[in-house]
């Protein structure tokens, strides 16, 4: 594996297009895909899977961070303030002032990132006005596909995690085109959602919808057409 993301780019035989390296997301990305062909000792170590999906992802997010660290003349952070603003600001002790490290926005999870998706969804709010729908989509270990699977190894949802996150991630883009395609709701002008995941690993989207002006809510009578509160039995 190859810490380096630049060399990576250009490592790849020019007759073949076959890439001499891999990444550590890309090797990691690899041993957690399950082949008819091999049998994985990885994808069967139940609560050991789990620590070491954490792992890789420290492993990948601390190269990120390297990368960021020491390109930071290409991110431009010299147009950023820096040790003019720790006394304007009263951090007159030296200890906590050192060279400061810029997380662009493109960085998942960053200052700058949350930043800037709370701009652009406030920009939707703007255009938009004040959004109609509220929809919480939860994900749900017993769905067919999710049990057919694990059926298949021996395993409980909980322990094919990656396999929650895909399933997942396909059925809340077949609800977002399925609400924007069919109207379900009404025609929808815009939406906006965020996906977090539980404190045990579920992972769950809110969302938000803005509809037409011409499928307003307007009356409890169209609250009691949309919204259906019942007890299981």
């Amino acid at each position: 594996m190859d810490d380096s993301t630049n060399d990576h780019a250009h490592h790849s035989l020019s007759t073949t297009k076959k890439k001499k390296k891999l990444t550590p997301r890309e090797y990691l990305a690899f041993r957690l895909m399950r082949r008819n062909s091999e049998r994985s000792v990885i994808l069967h170590g139940k609560k050991l899977l789990q620590q070491f999906i954490v792992d890789g992802y420290s492993m990948v997010e601390s190269d990120r961070l390297d990368y960021i660290r020491k390109h930071q003349r290409e991110l431009r952070v010299n147009l950023y303030s820096g040790l003019s603003d720790t006394i304007t600001r009263g951090e007159t002790d030296p200890s906590s002032t050192g060279r400061r490290v810029i997380l662009p926005s493109s960085f998942t999870g960053g200052a700058r990132y949350m930043i800037q998706n709370y701009q652009d969804a406030m920009a939707i709010c703007a255009w938009a006005g004040y959004p109609d729908i509220f929809i919480t989509f939860t994900c749900n270990p017993m769905w067919p596909e999710i049990t057919r699977h694990c059926e298949k190894d021996g395993l409980k949802p909980c322990d094919k995690s990656k396999v929650l996150s895909r399933v997942f991630h396909i059925k809340l883009r077949k609800l977002m085109r399925t609400l924007k395609d069919d109207k379900i709701f009404g025609s929808v002008k815009a939406e906006v959602y965020t996906i977090e995941f539980q404190k045990r690993g579920l992972p769950h989207a809110h969302i938000i919808l803005w509809l037409a002006d011409i499928d307003k809510i307007t009356s409890p009578f169209d609250v009691d057409k949309l919204i259906s509160a019942e007890i299981q039995d």
